[in-house]
């Protein structure tokens, strides 16, 4: 769903900038339950929960065919129990100030920015968590809501992490289908909803995971197109290979965003 106070310092190359809304701060927080099956090396199940909690800064502003959307985390802290204790500070700490750029079109990330200029070098575990939840600040930009409208989004995620100081990388890979409703009205109001099907893709260390996605999401958006509060859950199964034993995993992750005052 990552991002602080580098603001309007880190221009990007490419589309030019119009006058930016007034910037908006988030409260995002997401729990992960990891469950893995693992039978086929003569054990039994194991579970992993992990928790993030970030606090993020959106500025949008018209551009050429779209608009920017600027996010800086302010903060974020990620919590992973006893595998926190196995993973370096690269992989888990946000440096304040990480941004990350995105063109909008019609409600969804355009790829037509590389990964440098979207911010990929600030990647790591915590910032892989927060940015899917940063995309569910987008989708009514750009779109005049009416009770009613239906759209369907595709979106697809690319990136390669460096994971050690010998050069490994993590690489991932996730495509996804969103079909939205605006359902509804809560005074001013729009209540959008959405359910996605997708696929993950993840390599790292010579394993790779292979996994299929389903989620539903409800957003409150505001009559300007500002996300005041948005919720989801996905629910991933995964089959990790590892060698010649293949283990079943199961993912189910949950996120909540909240505008602050």
């Amino acid at each position: 769903m990552l991002l602080p106070s580098l603001l309007l310092a880190l221009l990007l190359p490419g589309p030019v900038r119009g006058a930016g809304d007034p910037p908006v701060k988030y409260k995002l927080e997401s729990k992960n339950t990891i469950v893995m099956d693992l039978s086929s090396v003569g054990q039994g199940s194991q579970e992993i929960a992990t928790s993030m909690v970030a606090f993020l800064t959106l500025t949008m502003s018209d551009t050429t065919g779209g608009r920017m959307a600027h996010v800086v985390v302010d903060s974020g802290k990620f919590d992973g129990g006893e595998m926190m204790a196995m993973l370096p500070d690269s992989m888990t700490k946000v440096k304040p100030g990480t941004a990350f750029h995105f063109l909008i079109k019609n409600g969804k990330v355009d790829n037509s920015l590389t990964p440098q200029e979207m911010g990929a070098e600030g990647v790591n575990m915590t910032t892989s968590q927060i940015l899917p939840a940063m995309m569910m600040l987008f989708p009514s930009q750009g779109r005049t809501l009416t009770v009613g409208t239906t759209w369907v989004d595709t979106n697809k995620v690319d990136t390669t992490v460096t994971t050690g100081t010998d050069g490994s990388t993590a690489h991932t890979n996730t495509a996804s289908i969103t079909t939205w409703t605006v359902s509804g009205k809560s005074g001013d109001d729009f209540l959008l909803d959405a359910a996605l099907t997708g696929t993950t893709l993840i390599a790292v260390m010579g394993n790779e995971v292979q996994g299929k996605v389903t989620g539903t999401e409800r957003l409150t958006v505001s009559p300007a197109g500002v996300v005041r509060t948005a919720t989801g859950e996905n629910r991933t199964q995964m089959t990790m290979a590892m060698g010649a034993n293949s283990i079943e995993t199961s993912v189910v992750q949950s996120t909540t965003v909240v505008a602050l005052p």
